[in-house]
């Protein structure tokens, strides 16, 4: 019901800025930083 709509609503949002700061860390080196937005975007769109 409206639990999960609002968990898919904040989800997306949040996994896309994670996805973002992943590309964007990994395009400036930071390889770690990089890894734990993109694991975290993953981890999101998985729960959503």
């Amino acid at each position: 019901g409206s639990d999960f709509s609002q968990r898919i609503n904040l989800a997306f949002p949040a996994g896309q800025a994670h996805w973002f700061l992943g590309h964007t860390y990994f395009d400036m080196g930071e390889y770690e930083k990089s890894q734990d937005h993109y694991n975290e975007a993953f981890s999101l769109h998985q729960h959503a």
